[in-house]
């Protein structure tokens, strides 16, 4: 008989080693036979593969690496420790290796290694491994050995005609090719090792791969000297396997992919007609490599980076924005358009998950369970267009763990960068440097999307990264789209003259936006104005809102901005720069503290912002002073940007096509040279620290520590909240959760409390008043979020 995809279970070998499991039977999915399990891993290999084609030049590596990983789980120990609670405390994948020779010839000395070491750190790290299996050590030895002794001998000549008559089915016809040295597996003479024979081969191959690889790991990766091509193929190695291995044991073995079949149907699904595109749509969807486009806020650059993904028939891309606030909101649009292909990561995703499901009113508990369920198949990583920040990038190279799998998944993959301007210039310089090295090393593209582009930061991404075009409107465009009518109020935003010019354009109905640089001043603007004679609903937006709060906010910002304009609600928002590039809003005036030009500009891109074009022209007041904002902003950018704007007299229509030259003389002199000197440190001591270091094998937990320390807030829980957060969590911690407020270190250590009741002993508690609807209430505390 012969066997197939199909009907491979069937052969006899099979049915007599279906008794063997690799998964539990108390899982909630049920027990899985070790021959399923290998399979399914070789599976889900394939379809990783035929997502990210370069990986099939490894495809010999891979495949028998996928096969063996887990033939260690036939040990007694560990078939005891999944019907019982007895814990074995032995690494399958050590014992994997018991097999090598059955599978790859002695001869194949460079394969045999490449697959050693990824069987042998599909789980753990090296240093973590070589704890329990010293490699020099002869107590080690003879440990190996008492493991060895527990496989099944007298299941080997099954194991044997399995590997002998089923693996050369799963390899050829799933694309993996026929076996090599075919000769040596048709020979009759082969059989079974006898156990006895079998044994102390095991060990010395055991014993053999570990020598060699701790050999390998430290000569070719260590701190001394990187070999970057192995190392380089050690993560493609580890990393497809860790991925593959991940979804088969969560079930999720087919990666989706994206049933959109040309640039034509995405235009369909955005509703563009192809004769009405604007020249930068046109332009930006026949650049197959990476590319910067420019253009102004609100002038369709989302359809345009999905034309430009599926220009090269891509079947997925990664879509990074710099605030959660916008990552919600891209997601939810993009979700509206290609349902169930979109996923959500960030920091505080699972939140947003739980969020919507509540929403719903399926309960509490069950809100919970989905939405954790939602985040670990988001983890997988399944779906064709991920919603993230280019932070979730820039963690990968502090060596987190699994850090090489979400290097493969980067791999051949398109991603939008939209706004890079908003980051500080240490971030700016890792992040370029990040990005550089996907595109050398791993075959990304980039599409770098902004309204403002100094020359100096076109500088130096094009330094560090190859570009097939820059794309940007002609003067002609943007004299047709003018849309802002600038004016200066030359006191501070929260003096009575600037608060009564405010008081009088809410009276007219309109929908109204101020913008201050500090959370205490967007404060104590919403108190003035509540404190007024105005009595419709005022919104606050800051980064010291809570989760609940927030959410709520967002939420009903967009529910009032989404009405027809014949069912216009008068909104007032209070915010601060968090409103800059996240939501998709247009108000009909703005008000602002005086900021850099590109903050300025995105500020502007919130009034006015649609229809585009414009059908008229909307006031924009910007305050003089004051102009010194610690820690947020550069006073000298600050006063550069007022100065050249003032240029074009105390009222004037804003052309945005002159934006970037005024941007090239505020960065001119002493401003660009020194931005320039940080820049070039920042980015080779990131270079040297993290990118020339990067090697496989060793998560490192003093980078992703300095990482988190760098890059990630830390959710703290107000004082006056904390009978309430123990109450909620007695009900779920997501819920609990809800009423954490994200901040930065030094906010932490400054009002941190010491004393913390019974159930908030790993909560950050800190002695600070919330206030609902006002968030934490520091007077003074000038950060600006």
């Amino acid at each position: 008989m012969s066997f197939s995809l199909n009907n491979w279970r069937t052969h006899p070998s099979v049915l007599h080693l279906e008794s063997i499991l690799a998964k539990s039977e108390r899982r909630s999915e049920g027990s899985e036979s070790l021959l399923d399990h290998t399979f399914n891993v070789i599976l889900a290999l394939k379809y990783l593969l035929d997502r990210h084609p370069h990986v099939w030049e490894f495809k010999e590596e891979l495949f028998w690496a996928a096969l063996l990983h887990d033939f260690g789980k036939m040990a007694n120990g560990f078939q005891r420790q999944l019907t019982t609670d007895e814990p074995w405390g032995e690494r399958h994948e050590v014992l994997s290796l018991s097999f090598l020779d059955w599978v790859i010839p002695p001869s194949e000395e460079i394969l045999r290694k490449h697959v050693i070491t990824a069987v042998l750190t599909h789980h753990k790290e090296w240093e973590k491994l070589i704890e329990r299996y010293p490699p020099y050590s002869s107590v080690s030895e003879k440990h190996i050995e008492e493991q060895v002794r527990e496989l099944p001998g007298h299941l080997f000549p099954d194991l044997w005609d399995f590997i002998r008559e089923v693996v050369p089915v799963w390899k050829r016809e799933l694309g993996f090719g026929e076996i090599l040295w075919g000769e040596i597996w048709r020979d009759k003479r082969n059989r079974a090792p006898r156990f006895q024979d079998f044994v102390p081969r095991a060990v010395h191959v055991i014993m053999t791969a570990i020598h060699q690889t701790d050999r390998e790991i430290h000569q070719k990766f260590g701190m001394r000297k990187l070999d970057k091509a192995e190392a380089k193929i050690g993560i493609l190695l580890r990393g497809a396997l860790l991925a593959s291995d991940h979804r088969a044991s969560a079930g999720r073995i087919e990666i989706q992919p994206l049933k959109v079949s040309s640039q034509r149907e995405i235009m369909e699904r955005f509703h563009l007609d192809e004769d009405h595109l604007y020249p930068h749509q046109r332009q930006v969807m026949k650049v197959k490599g990476s590319a910067l486009l420019i253009a102004p806020t609100g002038s369709g650059k989302t359809e345009a980076a999905l034309l430009w993904a599926f220009a090269s028939s891509f079947s997925h891309f990664i879509y990074l924005l710099p605030y959660q606030a916008s990552m919600n909101a891209m997601y939810l649009r993009l979700h509206s358009i290609f349902p169930g292909a979109v996923s959500l990561k960030h920091g505080r995703d699972l939140q947003f998950y739980y969020y919507r499901l509540m929403e719903m009113e399926i309960g509490t508990e069950s809100a919970e369970k989905e939405a954790r369920k939602i985040r670990n198949v988001v983890n997988l990583h399944l779906f064709p267009i991920r919603v993230s920040s280019p932070y979730q990038i820039l963690k990968v190279f502090f060596r987190t763990k699994g850090y090489e799998a979400e290097i493969v998944r980067l791999s051949n993959n398109r991603i939008v960068v939209d706004e890079i301007h908003v980051y500080d210039v240490v971030r700016t310089a890792m992040l370029i440097k990040a990005f550089g090295y996907l595109q050398r090393e791993w075959g990304v593209e980039f599409l770098f999307m902004t309204a403002t582009f100094p020359q100096l930061l076109q500088q130096v991404l094009q330094e560090e990264l190859r570009f097939q075009a820059l794309i940007k409107p002609a003067s002609e465009f943007y004299q047709k789209v003018r849309r802002h009518h600038i004016h200066f109020i030359h006191r501070d935003l929260l003096d009575d003259e600037s608060i009564r010019i405010i008081e009088s354009r809410i009276e007219k109905g309109e929908r109204v936006l101020i913008v201050c640089n500090t959370i205490s001043r967007a404060m104590k603007m919403y108190r003035r104005l509540k404190a007024g004679k105005i009595k419709i609903t005022l919104l606050l937006l800051h980064g010291k809102l809570h989760g609940r709060d927030r959410l709520q906010v967002e939420k009903e910002i967009l529910e009032r901005m989404n009405k027809p304009s014949s069912q216009k609600i008068p909104t007032v928002l209070v915010a601060t720069q968090a409103v800059e590039v996240s939501l998709d809003v247009s108000f009909e005036v703005g008000f602002s503290d005086p900021a850099p030009l590109e903050a300025m500009l995105q500020r502007l891109g919130r009034v006015n912002r649609k229809p585009f074009p414009p059908e008229k022209i909307c006031d924009f007041y910007i305050c003089t002073s004051p102009t010194r904002f610690q820690g947020i902003y550069r006073e000298e950018e600050v006063l550069r940007s007022l100065e050249i704007l003032r240029k074009n007299g105390e009222s004037f229509i804003l052309d945005e096509g002159r934006v970037n030259e005024w941007l090239d003389w505020i960065y001119s002199g002493d401003l660009r040279d020194d931005w320039l000197t940080r820049y070039r440190f920042e980015a080779e001591r990131f270079k040297r620290a993290i990118l020339d270091s990067l090697a496989p094998y060793s998560a490192d937990k003093e980078f992703s520590d300095e990482f988190f320390e760098q890059f990630d807030s830390i959710p703290v829980l107000a004082v006056n909240l904390m009978e309430e957060y123990i109450t909620l969590a007695n009900r779920s911690y997501l819920e609990a959760d809800q009423l954490l407020v994200p901040v930065s270190r030094y906010f932490y250590n400054k009002y941190k409390s010491e004393e913390k009741p019974v159930g908030l002993e790993d909560v950050h508690v800190v002695n600070v008043y919330y206030v609902n609807g006002l968030g934490l209430d520091v007077k003074n505390e000038d950060e600006g979020d």
